[in-house]
């Protein structure tokens, strides 16, 4: 008897990358499958080209539906593990050094957005099958990260949002799932942010409340319909990209205000902490931006406590080949592997 709820939805997927755009990944490489938050499923479109504003058919009436191109997206959610930040910031940023730590099973992955010539514009893309609630498993290919979002607050656990962007194909898939991997999570109380002058930089974590930090790609989707291409995207390239960054701390004396008033160059770095891995290393992420200034300081109160949130402007930094570098910690030993 149907209850009305159900918790199947579920992911088939992998750290591998499609080899090409156009190319999926095959059931034996799709090996991993994670728990979500929220029962976010595949959206299918289908836009259709009909004859309603042709004169001559002696009525104003419908008469002809032809289909016209195919679309996918995809929205997920994860609380988030250093597994599910590194596969994320890997299909976001698109650029990825993984080096072991020691003589430990620990591994630091190195994310940075990609060369645009080097890539052509383009970032990897992957392929998932995803079980729906009424059974269903849908193979979608080609899926591209349009943006990215890490958030948390508090004693909360940090949470990881996606949009992703397919080519369109989306097909009946009889793959055997995965049985679900375990992850090591990341919270805000294992949190630290440090921020300042670069040089001088002062740990804030007493003052920390929450933060949301972002990358966007900006996805030129009509771009991959072009002529010769038929009914599914032929690429996905990356508009003009960029990071966010915002945090919210509590007030105290006047530093905040004499930084967004003197322009001043400033420098963030936020960790954050899981389970220990072996020896030092724990599951960990570090977000760096290495160059910021503040946009806005707008104030508000809460619980009697005046906030800041601080609206940060990244700048560009040569060495990191963008605004911001983010570095990953856990015991996978690489990302991105071509299929």
């Amino acid at each position: 008897m149907a209850t009305g709820r159900d918790y199947s939805v579920q992911w088939a997927f992998s750290k591998k990358k499609q080899s090409a755009y156009g190319t999926e990944l095959l059931d034996g490489d799709l090996t991993l499958a994670y728990p979500f938050k929220g029962p976010d499923v595949v959206e299918e479109n289908i836009e259709w080209l009909t004859d309603d504003d042709e004169f001559g058919k002696g009525h104003e009436f419908t008469t002809r539906q032809d289909e016209h191109v195919r679309d996918v997206k995809l929205a997920r959610n994860f609380g988030l593990t250093s597994f599910t930040a590194g596969w994320g910031l890997s299909f976001a940023m698109g650029s990825v050094a993984s080096a072991q730590q020691e003589a430990t099973s620990a591994y630091k992955h190195t994310f940075k957005f990609s060369d645009p010539d080097t890539v052509q514009g383009q970032n990897p893309v992957t392929t998932i099958v995803e079980l729906d609630a009424a059974g269903n498993k849908i193979k979608v290919r080609d899926l591209a990260v349009n943006d990215l979002k890490f958030s948390g607050k508090m004693k909360e656990r940090v949470q990881m949002a996606l949009n992703l962007v397919g080519s369109g194909h989306a097909e009946a898939s009889a793959i055997s799932m995965p049985a679900l991997t375990a992850g090591f999570f990341l919270s805000m109380t294992g949190g630290k942010l440090e921020l300042g002058p670069s040089g001088a930089l002062v740990d804030e974590s007493d003052r920390f409340r929450s933060f949301e930090f972002g990358i966007l790609n900006n996805l030129m989707a009509d771009d991959g319909y072009y002529p010769g291409c038929g009914l599914y995207r032929g690429r996905c390239r990356f508009g003009r990209r960029a990071a966010t960054l915002s945090l919210v701390i509590a007030a105290e004396g006047a530093v905040e205000r004499n930084h967004i008033q003197a322009n001043d160059e400033l420098k963030a770095v936020l960790t954050f902490e899981g389970a220990t891995i072996e020896g030092a290393y724990k599951h960990s992420m570090i977000i760096t931006m290495e160059k910021l200034k503040y946009k806005a300081i707008p104030r508000s109160f809460e619980d009697g406590l005046q906030i800041y949130t601080l609206e940060c402007q990244p700048i560009y930094y040569a060495t990191d080949t963008g605004p911001c570098k983010v570095e990953v910690i856990n015991t996978d030993t690489w990302y991105l592997a071509e299929a």
